[in-house]
């Protein structure tokens, strides 16, 4: 079976049960991550069923690099055109590389912006998985830190 990239269409079963399985950010609620300006890839093999993913990465769209997580939530007066890439996690080795690639992919044909960052913990496992996908370190934060992927 082959793996697709789909995108979360609404925060009803089974995609909520999808989006709660998040260990980097539990706090955000599935309709969140699907509002306004966000998104969520989720690459899975067959159906878009829990028990099919291999990876999942939510993404929102601001008009700056978010220095904390409540800065993905304040509205944007304007056209966003900065990506950030705030959870990722995967089910099976090679997915999360692969969930960024094909993501990165969309998001160039698919949407007017004009970077690509994330919003990701200070712990050396994000730093490790961000830099062996080809994002350079930008700023570190008090809580986290941001890395800009090949735009």
């Amino acid at each position: 079976m082959f793996e697709q990239l789909s995108i979360i269409p609404d925060s009803g079963y089974p995609y909520g049960e999808i989006l709660a399985a998040d260990p980097v950010r539990p706090n955000i609620p599935a309709y969140a991550r699907i509002a306004t300006n966000r998104e969520c890839f989720v690459l899975h093999e067959g159906a878009l069923h829990p028990q099919n993913v291999n990876a999942v990465l939510c993404a929102a769209y601001l008009q700056y690099i978010p220095t904390k997580e409540d800065d993905l939530w304040v509205e944007q007066p304007h056209y966003p055109d900065v990506c950030v890439f705030y959870s990722v996690w995967s089910n099976q080795k090679g997915s999360g590389k692969r969930i960024i690639d094909l993501a990165c992919r969309y998001i160039r044909v698919n949407r007017d912006v004009r970077q690509v960052v994330t919003l990701s913990p200070k712990t050396e496992m994000a730093t490790r998985f961000h830099e062996s996908n080809g994002a350079k370190l930008y700023r570190i934060n008090e809580n986290s830190q941001n890395f800009m992927y090949p735009w």
